[in-house]
């Protein structure tokens, strides 16, 4: 399927999303002149860095030829300008000074994720990330700001480049607009309201995960296969649970098949709220944390629907 990621993005760039609020709190070393710095520039993400927005910047940039940029009105100790590169997701640019050696490189590299941990009072998630070598693009580590409950989709990115031209290396800081979209975390030892259904669940997700797109994966009761569904970004196999009549019937079996299906997926999954559109009510989605940010990555949606008014339903969508 693919990946919902910057719809989200965007979305939240210009209304308020109900997961959680992105907002890092003020460093605890109030005279840290760069963690002070980092966190207003990080906490006006969402707003697309209007607060610090310059001037547009006259000069073609040849690493971005094609895009607007501006200047940022903002400085990060020991670090040059940044700008902000107007592309399909606006971000936030910082470069460091050259260095000869990929090892130096790694050095300084080092050096700025421990400043960004400190700065976010260690609140993080930093991961590796496979690099082309192909490209200019020679590491990647990707920080998230992390909380009790879950995480914000990966936002910072700090990378290191080899020149084409004078076979020097150079780390680069960036920051993606836009409140990221919050992962919520599954905590172990879920209660479980129906052991028949997390049985055949578990089958179901397992046929799901290990094998290409197919028709009904099998029994799931109560829920009923409908069939399925293409459109332009998914296959879909549906299964729905009909016959409630009554709003507050339909948002507690919600709230009972979204904790059996908690319970089925294990701390190797996490789930996010998903924007409300037409007629769903809610809609949560559930994906292997290893896969939140690959372009084609496999889904459960589950959803509370209203089908007419006095009718709501329940389906569960898996999404290839």
């Amino acid at each position: 399927m693919l990946k919902v990621l910057t719809f989200l993005i965007l979305f939240c760039t210009t209304i308020i999303c109900n997961a959680q609020d992105f907002v890092v709190p003020t460093p605890k070393h109030k005279k840290n002149e760069f963690a002070k710095s980092f966190v207003k520039l990080l906490n006006d993400a969402p707003n697309i860095f209007n607060e610090f927005k310059d001037r547009p910047l006259k000069k073609i940039d040849s690493t971005y030829p094609n895009k607007k940029i501006f200047g940022i009105n903002i400085k990060l100790p020991g670090i040059l300008v940044g700008k902000l590169i107007m592309d399909t997701v606006p971000f936030a640019e910082f470069s460091l000074p050259k260095v000869n050696t990929i090892e130096d490189a790694e050095a300084i590299m080092v050096n700025i994720i421990n400043q960004i941990t400190e700065a976010m009072n260690q609140r993080v998630l930093i991961l590796n990330n496979e690099v082309n070598n192909k490209t200019t693009l020679k590491k990647e580590v990707k920080i998230a700001y992390g909380l009790n409950s879950g995480f914000f989709l990966h936002n910072i990115f700090v990378q290191i480049h080899k020149s084409i031209s004078d076979e020097t290396y150079d780390v680069r800081l960036k920051i993606n607009s836009g409140k990221p979209p919050y992962f919520f975390k599954i905590m172990k030892n879920e209660p479980v309201s129906s052991f028949m259904f997390v049985t055949a669940f578990k089958r179901e997700l397992n046929i799901f995960q290990k094998n290409p797109w197919q028709d009904c994966l099998g029994d799931l009761d109560p829920f009923t296969c409908i069939g399925t569904k293409k459109t332009k970004d998914a296959s879909i196999v549906m299964y729905t649970k009909t016959g409630i009549e009554e709003f507050l019937d339909g948002k507690k079996e919600f709230e009972n098949w979204f904790a059996n299906i908690r319970v089925c997926m294990s701390d190797k999954y996490v789930y996010y709220l998903v924007p409300k559109i037409d007629n769903k009510l809610k809609e949560m989605a559930f994906i292997k944390f290893d896969d939140i940010d690959k372009k084609h990555a496999k889904e459960l949606h589950l959803s509370l629907i209203k089908k007419d008014t006095n009718e709501y339903m329940i389906e569960l969508d898996f999404m290839y």
